[in-house]
């Protein structure tokens, strides 16, 4: 008879030993959500990889305008891209050429060739703003 008294006596104890860590369990838990350092919200964050892709935009310019404005044009674009967390590789003036058809009565336009790396989601915010832009006659945008 002694022998299991002993052992529900060990049993007990192992499960007062259980329940003494769940309380401890709780009580740690309670701690870490006061104690700032060991709060989620603080803990440094872990930064996701960024994938920035090449990309290819050409665009057309009225090409009555003056030297000047085509370049205050060229240079708009230019800062819309590097605002947008885009860098620009190259950018080519291929001049005046006469166009398939007629866009807003006009038989001419001056062509711009931009090559950029940027992440997927800036030729959506580019194109946004290059639609409603006057001055660009048409555009379009090509992943490379």
């Amino acid at each position: 008879m002694g022998n299991i008294e002993l052992k529900q006596f060990e049993n007990i104890k192992i499960f007062n030993k259980t329940i003494e860590n769940l309380f401890l369990i709780c009580y740690i838990s309670r701690v870490c959500k006061t104690i700032p350092c060991l709060k989620r919200e603080l803990r440094p964050k872990v930064q996701k990889e960024v994938n920035m892709n090449k990309y290819e935009l050409m665009y057309i310019l009225v090409s009555t305008g003056t030297d000047e404005e085509k370049d205050a044009l060229i240079e708009k674009v230019s800062a819309l891209i590097t605002k947008n967390g885009g860098t620009i590789e190259s950018t080519e003036k291929l001049g005046n050429k006469k166009l398939a058809y007629e866009i807003d009565k006009k038989h001419e336009g001056f062509y711009v060739l931009t090559n950029f790396v940027a992440e997927s989601s800036v030729p959506a915010a580019i194109s946004n703003t290059l639609r409603i832009t006057d001055g660009i006659l048409r555009y379009i945008i090509v992943a490379k």
